[in-house]
């Protein structure tokens, strides 16, 4: 009930401001281009829900650029600096592509890291004769010693695979805040992020004040090869980049290729929400959108992304399997209840003397996924409204949609962190998060990306303490603040502890 006393207190005064709101926030700022808004939400799912979008705005809005073609990095634009005089639909990098990679503040070796307003000159895979000036991406492979962020590798589990065989390449991005809270407290090493090491103080990342000063924020995108095969019109549905994507077995930077954003999550420390904001939003041709009302989402005008159209053998099969199943779900003997998706570091199970090809991979071994739940009323709502109005209509940020906001809606108490020595059970979640919304006592539904929690849209029973929704996981890495990038990236990551 306590969920519901919030909720509809704030509904009728704060549903027909925010909607005006929206057009100051994004338009108000000419000069430097739309922003964050750094005044913190009200607590309710319709107001959280607005506010996820203008920050997903504020993200991939065409970011400034520097002399070398890359997003500027200025101090004065901690979440990135956007280009005002550019419409949404401009070509070039994104304001969330210049904030800090995490291979820049994990660097090898335990170096420190640069300064915010500076480039990195360590790339993450074996350069070759690239130009680390050349302004384009270059996504990470794996991280060594640890299987929690990686390039590849989805946390606990392993990667996605298209329908066109190819592997989803993720990059972890951080903002000024929380990079140099970071850096300035050397947590990058594991010797000083171990002082903090439980039952002793849980580490806390800044959190902004609602006037003047942002908190941390953290993204995390999810990028798919564009095929040769693929049109000019199936591209432009997307924001499309090009960038090095590293060879899986030989971990050279490969040649440039265009690579579309299937996914992105977006957290935040906001004032009133100690536990963090937690947006996540997906493309509408991944999988079949499952949506409140169908009529807001019509199907994908050629393929879907991870789904085979109209295999309801295949449905059934991922149905029944937290949602997912590979294309042939008996590849090399495994059933459909022991199958995992393969580890590009792993040999190929049929040949253990032989490392598994490059990309792309077989077709038996690709992976169809459906989304087991509708997207939440609030979500769909908040879609609805951003895709009719500028600067999103008419934009490719059409055919993106928010999956859903989760919250604390304890929002202001203190997080307790879970004890390591015991998994954490849904009371010590529930209470030690702040009461997440949706949550295990109110609205219980899953909140997983098919980009990112492909194999988390139930709870898995052999891991049933990371439950099936952002905060629940994360929750375990509540003692370094939800962070896992932190837990796990901190050198040397082969000394990293386990959460259990």
């Amino acid at each position: 009930m306590r969920r519901k006393h919030f909720l509809i207190s704030f509904a009728l005064t704060v549903a027909v401001a925010i909607v005006a709101a929206v057009h100051i926030d994004l338009r108000a700022q000419a000069t430097s281009g739309p922003q964050i808004p750094i005044k913190a939400p009200q607590p309710t799912q319709t107001a959280l829900d607005e506010y996820s979008w203008q920050s997903f705005i504020a993200l991939n809005w065409p970011a400034a650029l520097d002399n070398d073609g890359r997003p500027q990095r200025d101090d004065a634009f901690p979440n990135g600096k956007p280009d005002g005089s550019k419409t949404l639909n401009s070509p070039g990098p994104r304001v969330w592509e210049g904030l800090k990679a995490d291979h820049e503040l994990y660097r090898h070796g335990g170096k420190a890291p640069a300064a915010w307003n500076q480039y990195d000159n360590d790339l993450p895979c074996s350069a070759g004769s690239i130009d680390e000036k050349s302004g384009e991406k270059i996504l990470t492979l794996l991280s060594e010693g640890t299987s929690m962020q990686q390039g590849i590798n989805q946390a606990m589990a392993g990667p996605l695979i298209d329908r066109n065989g190819n592997y989803v390449h993720y990059e972890v991005r951080h903002n000024k805040p929380y990079y140099d809270f970071v850096k300035d407290n050397k947590f990058y090493l594991r010797s000083e992020l171990n002082k903090h090491r439980w039952p002793k103080k849980m580490i806390s990342l800044p959190i902004s004040d609602s006037v003047s000063t942002y908190g941390s924020l953290e993204v995390k995108g999810a990028w798919r090869l564009l095929d040769p095969s693929e049109d000019e019109a199936t591209a432009n549905r997307y924001y499309w980049t090009w960038a090095r994507v590293p060879d899986p077995v030989t971990g050279k930077c490969g040649p440039k290729q265009r690579v579309a954003l299937v996914g992105m999550h977006v957290i935040q420390k906001v004032k009133g929400f100690n536990s963090w904001l937690w947006a996540t939003f997906e493309h509408v041709d991944n999988v079949p959108c499952n949506y409140a009302n169908p009529g807001h989402c019509p199907p994908a005008p050629s393929h879907y992304s991870f789904n085979d159209k109209g295999n309801t053998a295949l449905d059934a099969i991922a149905k029944g399997n937290r949602g997912y199943a590979p294309v042939n779900w008996s590849t090399g003997g495994l059933t459909m209840q022991k199958w995992r998706p393969l580890d590009p570091k792993r040999p190929d199970p049929n040949n253990p003397a032989t490392p598994l090809p490059p990309e792309p991979i077989a077709v038996a071994d690709r992976i169809h996924a459906i989304r087991m739940l509708p997207v939440r009323q609030s979500a769909d709502n908040a879609n609805d409204r951003f895709h009719k109005m500028a600067p999103v209509a008419g934009t490719w940020m059409e055919n993106y949609i928010l999956i859903d906001t989760q919250w604390p809606v304890l929002g202001n108490g203190t997080v307790k962190p879970p004890r390591l020595d015991v998994n954490p059970n849904i009371t010590e979640y529930d209470n030690g998060a702040l009461g997440p919304e949706p949550g295990p006592t109110h609205e219980p539904d899953p909140v997983a990306n098919i980009t990112m929690e492909t194999y988390y849209q139930r709870t898995n029973t052999r891991l049933s303490y990371l439950g099936d929704s952002c905060m629940q996981c994360h929750y375990s890495a509540a003692q370094t603040d939800f962070s896992w990038t932190l837990t796990n990236r901190a050198w040397p990551p082969t000394l990293a502890t386990k959460p259990h």
